[in-house]
């Protein structure tokens, strides 16, 4: 269990991810240090809101060269 700033919760197992990391890996902390840090849910949601407006878009600009 992490708990960060915010007071939120995340609750990751104990087991080993993938049944090769095990749970003090470098790679494993690694990824939850990202995972729980406050500004990964905003890029996700940049991202998922990015992705939004390029697929509402019709036509394409046209590159000129």
């Amino acid at each position: 269990m992490v708990v960060n700033r915010n007071k939120t919760i995340f609750r990751f197992s104990s087991s080993p991810a993938c049944f090769i990391f095990s749970p003090f890996n470098c790679f494993r902390r690694l990824a939850i240090r990202i995972l729980t840090h406050s500004l990964f849910s905003t890029f996700v949601m940049l991202t998922i809101l990015s992705n939004c407006i390029f697929m509402t878009l019709k036509n394409v600009p046209d590159t000129y060269e």
